[in-house]
C-alpha cells in the first residue's frame, strides 16, 4: 500500500504517472529479453541439435561443419545468459518503478543512460558502414543472378538498390524509435527532482541504492554486470588480447581474474573507496587498448574463425562483413563514441568517491 499524496511536500508534484509509464517501458522491454534468453538457451540449441541428429549436415566448402555449430550453440549460450540477466534487471526495475519503490529511480536512470548511449553509438556504425554493406549486397545479388543464369531479380521483387533502401530505413528506423527514443523517454521520465521526491514519499524507508552517490553507484552497477557476465566467456575456445591469441588454460586464468577484479570494483564503488575509481580506470583503458591493438590485425580475426570450426570459404565469408566495422575509419569512431563517455563520466564522478551518499 502506498502513502496518499494529501500531504504531500509543498513545493512539488507527486509523479506517480511518470514513475508507471517508465515502469511499462522497462517490463515490456524484460519480458522481450526473456523470451529472448529461451529462444537462445532453449529453442534454438534443441532445434539444432535435432537437425544435426536427425540427418548428417550437408558437405561442402561454405557449409556448417560440426565444430562450427559446436561454437555456435556456445554463443548461444552465451547470449541467452546475458539476455536472462537483462531481463530480470529490466523486469525488477520496472516493477520497483510502477510500486513506487525509491531504489528504483537509480536503476531506471542508469539503464537508461547506458542504453542510450548504445543505441546512438548503433545508429552511427549503422551510417558509417551503410556504403560497404551497399557495395556487399550488390555484390550479392550479382553472384545470385550469375548461379540463375544471369535473369537477375524476378518480376515484382525489389533490386539491389531498392532492397538495401527498404533495410536501412528499416534498420534506422527501429534502431532510432528502440535505441534511442525509448530511453530518452525512461530517462526523461525519472530526471525531474520532483520524481526523487515522490519515491522517498510512498518509500520513506532508506535503501541500499541510498548507500552511495547515483553516479558512483552507476559504476558499481556497470563493474557487477561485467563480473556476472565474465565467467560466460569460457565458452569460447578463444580470444584475442593486445594483439594475441588466448586460449585455455590462458584464457581462463584471465577470465578468473577479470571477474575477482570487476567483483571488487564493483564493492568498493559501492563504497565509494577511491581505489575503486583507480582501478575502473584501469580496466577501461586496459580494454580499449587492447581493442584497439587487436582489431589492427585482421589475420588474428582469422585465427578466431578458425578455432571456431569454420572452413575456409566460411572465414572468408565472414571476414568481408567484419573487414566493414574493422575498417579504421569505423574502429576509431567506435572508439572515441565508446571510451569517451565513458572516461569524460568517470573522470567527472572521481569527486563523488570518498564522500558518504548525497542527493543526485
Amino acid at each position: 500500500m502506498t502513502t496518499p499524496f494529501f500531504d504531500f511536500p509543498e513545493g512539488h508534484r507527486p509523479r506517480r504517472g511518470q514513475l508507471m509509464a517508465s515502469g511499462i517501458i522497462l517490463v515490456l522491454f524484460g519480458l522481450g529479453f526473456g523470451l529472448l534468453s529461451v529462444l537462445y538457451l532453449v529453442m534454438m540449441p534443441t532445434l539444432m541439435g535435432s537437425a544435426m541428429s536427425a540427418s548428417p549436415p550437408p558437405a561442402g566448402p561454405g557449409m556448417p561443419t560440426p565444430a562450427s555449430m559446436a561454437s555456435l550453440s556456445k554463443f548461444m549460450v552465451l547470449a541467452g545468459v546475458v539476455f536472462g540477466v537483462l531481463s530480470v534487471v529490466l523486469l525488477a526495475t520496472g516493477g520497483g518503478s510502477m510500486f513506487l519503490k525509491r531504489w528504483s529511480r537509480p536503476l531506471s536512470l542508469f539503464i537508461a543512460v547506458v542504453w542510450l548511449l548504445s543505441g546512438l553509438n548503433t545508429l552511427v556504425m549503422n551510417l558509417l558502414t551503410s556504403a560497404n554493406m551497399r557495395k556487399m549486397m550488390a555484390e550479392e545479388f550479382e553472384k545470385a543472378a550469375a548461379a540463375g543464369g544471369g535473369a537477375g531479380s524476378p518480376a515484382g521483387m525489389p533490386g539491389p538498390e531498392a532492397f538495401f533502401g527498404i533495410m536501412m530505413v528499416i534498420t534506422l528506423a527501429s534502431t532510432f524509435i528502440f535505441g534511442v527514443i525509448l530511453p530518452a523517454v525512461v530517462l526523461w521520465l525519472n530526471w525531474h527532482r520532483d520524481v526523487k521526491v515522490t519515491l522517498d514519499f510512498c518509500d520513506p524507508k532508506p535503501r541500499w541504492t541510498d548507500r552511495c552517490p547515483a553516479p558512483v553507484l552507476g559504476i558499481a552497477l556497470a563493474a557487477a554486470f561485467m563480473a556476472l557476465c565474465a565467467p560466460t566467456m569460457v565458452m569460447m575456445p578463444t580470444f584475442p588480447l593486445f594483439g594475441k591469441m588466448v586460449g585455455p588454460p590462458v584464457s581462463h586464468l584471465f577470465i578468473g581474474g577479470a571477474f575477482v577484479v570487476l567483483a571488487a570494483i564493483a564493492w568498493g564503488a559501492y563504497r565509494c573507496h577511491p581505489a575503486a575509481w583507480a582501478g575502473a580506470l584501469v580496466v577501461v583503458i586496459t580494454f580499449g587498448a587492447s581493442w584497439v591493438v587487436s582489431s589492427q590485425d585482421l589475420d588474428l580475426w582469422r585465427e578466431v574463425y578458425a578455432s571456431m570450426g569454420f572452413d575456409e570459404v566460411m572465414i572468408e565469408q565472414s571476414m568481408k562483413s567484419l573487414e566493414t566495422f574493422l575498417s579504421p575509419g569505423v574502429m576509431w569512431t567506435s572508439v572515441v563514441l565508446y571510451l569517451g563517455p565513458t572516461l569524460a563520466f568517470l573522470f567527472w564522478s572521481r569527486r563523488f568517491f570518498g564522500r558518504p551518499a548525497e542527493a543526485a
